[in-house]
This record gives C-alpha cells, structure tokens and sequence, in this order.
C-alpha cells in the first residue's frame, strides 16, 4: 500500500487554521521561497511544497507554540531537508553538470562573518541576491530579522541562544542598512495566500511521482538485475562459485531496493517535526545521514566485496584459467572497496564535526 500525504482526514478546524496561516503569512513565505531559490517556477513549487506541508502540520498544531513559529519552522524544516534548489530533484538524481553545479554553489556559499554589503542599493532584488549568497543557517537569520521578528521570537524559531542572534543581528544592520528591511517587505506585498485547492493539486502530483519512484525501485532496478543475473548464471551453469558470487550480488540489490524504500517511509516529514526547531532539526538530519553512513554502507560493502572476490576467483578455481588477472582483479576490488569504506568512514566524521557545530 503507498503511503498517503495526509496523515488525517480533512477536520474543519484545521482547514480554518490552514485559512488563516496562509492568509496572514502569504508574503512573508513568498519572501521566504524567493531567499532559498533562485529560478522562478522551481520558487513556486517550493512554495507549494511549504503550504503542502503547512496543511498536514496543522492537523498536530495544539497551540502551546506560537503560530507564526510553528509556520517558519515548518517552512524552514522542509527547505532544510530538501536542500536548496533540489526540491524537484534529489541530490542522487543529478547529472554531473547538475552535480559540478551544485558543489561550486555550495562552496561558494559564506557566513555571515565572511558577507560583505550588497552594494548602496536597499531594493529587496539586492537584498534577495545577498541572502542566497549565505550558507542555510545564515540565511534563515537574516530572513527572520528582515521580517522584524525579534530575538525572542528569532530564538523560539532556531534555537539559538540570545547572544548568537544579538550578535547576528548586529552584523546584518551593520551589512544591510537601515532600509534594507523596508525594501524587502515590499517584495510580494500582495502575494496571494496558498489555497487548499493548491494543496489537493500538489499533493496529487507528489503522490503520482512516490508512485512512479517506488516502481522503479521495487520493480524495475530488482527485475533488471534478476534478469542479468540469471544470464550470467546460465553462463557459468558449471562453476559454482561464480554462481553464489551473483546470486549475492543480486540478494543485495533487492535488500537495497527495499531498504531504500523502507528509509523514505519512515523519514519524518516537516509535519511531524515542526515540534523541533531549525537547530535540533539539522542535527536530526545529520543524525540519520551519520547513521547511514556508519552502518547500513559497512555491510554492503563486506559483502559486494565478497562476491567480487568469489567472481574473480571462480575463474582459475572453476575453469583452471591463469591466476594472473584474477588476482589482480581481487586486489583491484580490494582497493576499491577499502577506499570507499575509508571514504565513508571520513563522510561520518564530517558529519560528526557538522553535528558539533550545530550547536550554540
């Protein structure tokens, strides 16, 4: 059974909350698109996807948070975990221009120590261009002192402390300037407010392209490597070594396939973590990506590398060949493996300092 986009039924309090929410934050979360993507109808499916997960929040909403908090940890949750500017397209879907592309932005992304001043201009166009130049965390504090949302406020949002926002907020009057705050607001001033038609629409077309995914993940990357398999399978019909090195190989493309699966059903929405703020959101996400790394890729790896050995050895094992090229194959696997499991390894260690870093 897929998994639905609606974790409850439709309740007339929380349409009316939804009503409302939109309503009173229609430009405010129009600026907030514009600030963490930079193409216009990639801006407006963002958009979409923050009332999508605006509406199925409301439905856990009891009011012990302010609104205006629960909404911008909502927005800032979903762009958190869909990363900027890949919202319809998830990292691992990139071509390598796409990918090139991605890594030059990311590098070129700085802090807020490291900005410099737009230029004189106060427009909110400027304004917009400095912001997307930030890294995420700076941006969300520059967002939330634009909007005139204080440090009581800005704290309850990201979680952190007093003087961290004191301090940012100095540093932005200091970059922007005085204006800077009128020039932005001006921006989408008469934004219209998210409608749940829109919200149907868009949670039908994300329900459509689950489906589609799911298809090619549990029926059509298992059915193409079963199909490989049993053809060199019935090459190697006599060598039985050769034989258990596919069948592993192929036994561990399917539990990939479900596991990947498994790992996006149980990934909790924004919906479900607007209890959190932006702080202890990031470090969740770092949490499961840490996790993945140190545990579901060790495995993985031993075992393709089991079967690469079995498949090289097969050779002057089950045919009597030269041990020339099957060993230095072994060795080449060997090699491949060992850096990717070093590789990984460093990856968890990044995320480790990331996870240090993300405190205050």
């Amino acid at each position: 059974m897929w998994p639905s986009f609606e974790p409850a039924p439709p309740a007339d309090e929380r349409d009316a909350r939804f009503d409302a929410a939109a309503a009173g934050f229609a430009a405010p979360l129009a600026r907030l698109a514009a600030a963490f993507e930079d193409e216009s109808a990639p801006r407006a499916a963002l958009l979409d996807d923050i009332h999508v997960a605006l509406w199925r929040s409301l439905a856990n909403y009891d009011g012990r948070i302010a609104l205006r908090t629960w909404v911008f940890r909502v927005a800032f949750h979903l762009v958190a975990a869909q990363q900027p500017n890949t919202h319809d397209r998830p990292p691992y879907q990139d071509t390598a221009v796409q990918a090139w592309k991605r890594r030059r932005v990311l590098k070129s992304q700085r802090t807020l120590d490291e900005a410099t001043a737009p230029g004189v201009s106060t427009t909110g166009a400027s304004v917009t261009g400095f912001i997307q130049g930030l890294q995420p965390q700076d941006r969300e504090l520059v967002f939330l002192c634009l909007e005139g949302i204080d440090i009581e406020g800005a704290r309850d949002i990201t979680g952190w402390t007093a003087a961290r926002l004191e301090s940012a907020y100095e540093r932005i009057s200091k970059l922007l300037g005085p204006g800077a705050r009128e020039g932005w607001q001006r921006q989408f001033a008469d934004a219209s407010p998210g409608s749940r038609f829109q919200v149907r629409q868009r949670m039908q077309e994300l329900n459509t392209r689950w489906k589609r995914e799911g298809l090619r993940e549990l029926v059509f990357v298992p059915v193409v490597s079963s199909l490989m398999a049993l053809y060199v399978l019935g090459m190697h019909r006599r060598n039985w070594l050769a034989m258990l090195a596919i069948a592993l190989l192929a036994f561990i493309v399917f539990i990939e396939a479900f596991q990947r699966r498994r790992r996006r059903l149980e990934a909790p929405g924004p919906h479900v973590t607007a209890g959190l703020d932006s702080l202890a959101f990031q470090r969740h996400l770092l949490e499961q990506k840490r996790d993945e790394l140190r545990g579901t890729r060790t495995w993985k790896e031993c075992a393709f590398l089991g079967a690469w050995l079995a498949y090289m050895l097969s050779f002057p094992l089950g045919r009597g060949t030269a041990w020339t090229w099957p060993l230095a194959g072994v060795a080449a696997g060997v090699v491949f493996f060992g850096l990717s499991w070093w590789w990984n390894r460093q990856g968890a260690a990044l995320l480790r300092r990331q996870m240090d870093s993300v405190t205050d």
